[in-house]
């Protein structure tokens, strides 16, 4: 019986610390061009910025590997006629896919 419970009690705290090192709490803020996502984890972090929802797909407009707890990018150069962009976070697994938009983009001809 105490040996179950020994087992049952490192289950709980293993589980416990697999999740708060998980990323969590993410955010993103634009200005103008510029686009700052935010979240909670611990590093290292892959990022990835796309024109489409299929964040692990390669390609796209960014991909970014950093230790920090923000991430910010000025988006000014990329042309997307929606001005809607994706991104991901990621630690081991990709989390969910986040979508910020920022002024129409002209295209060129």
């Amino acid at each position: 019986m105490k040996k179950s419970v020994i087992i049952f009690c490192d289950l709980i705290f293993i589980l416990s610390v697999s999740f708060i090192l998980s990323i969590s709490n993410v955010q993103d803020f634009v200005n103008g061009t510029e686009v700052t996502i935010t979240y909670e984890g611990a590093p290292p972090f892959f990022i990835t910025i796309r024109q489409d929802a299929n964040i692990e797909q390669e390609g796209g407009y960014l991909t970014s590997i950093t230790s920090s707890n923000s991430f910010t990018y000025d988006m000014d150069f990329a042309i997307n006629p929606s001005g809607k962009f994706y991104y991901g976070v990621k630690d081991t697994d990709w989390r969910d896919v986040g979508e910020f938009s920022i002024g129409r983009k002209k295209e060129i001809y």
